[in-house]
């Protein structure tokens, strides 16, 4: 019986490298998101930190020093806003890309599924070929043996 070979063989190749392709913007697209993610925390902890801080400051501060202060906290904020607006963005890349990523995924898997069933099929066929192959051996072996029983046995004379 002829080697096993599989058709689709190049096709699954390629299904693999645009997995890993999509696998690796993925996991660009995730890191993004966590270094906005992380961005905001910093910001945020900051934040608090400053209001923290200045909060129970008492004395007499002048109209500049209040008005900075509440720039830097409205800066903090819309910065803060700003990377909201843009982590939600990133969320929706890494979905996007993750999508895209399963469905790499299903199409690798699809044709690794028929790979799999033809390799079972020609198993199949070798097994029943290599079944077929020992009955043809046992009968011949079975045959010679009548012939060597039917040789063996003396003629009657008559």
């Amino acid at each position: 019986m002829a080697r096993f070979s599989f058709r689709l063989e190049k096709v699954l190749h390629i299904r693999k490298k645009m997995e890993e392709n999509t696998e690796r913007e993925f996991s660009k697209k995730r890191t993004d998101l966590l270094r906005v993610e992380q961005e905001i925390e910093q910001t945020a902890g900051r934040l608090g930190l400053f209001m923290r801080e200045n909060s129970r400051v008492e004395g007499v501060f002048t109209a500049a020093e209040v008005i900075a202060v509440d720039n830097y906290i409205s800066r903090e904020k819309g910065r803060l806003e700003g990377l909201a607006v843009l982590r939600s963005e990133k969320q929706h890349e890494v979905d996007r890309s993750l999508a895209a990523l399963h469905e790499a995924r299903k199409d690798r898997k699809t044709i690794e599924t028929l790979k799999q069933r033809f390799l079972d099929r020609y198993l199949f066929m070798l097994g029943r070929e290599e079944a077929n192959e020992l009955d043809d051996v046992n009968g011949r072996i079975a045959l010679k043996r009548e012939l060597v029983t039917i040789e063996d046995v003396p003629l009657e004379e008559t």
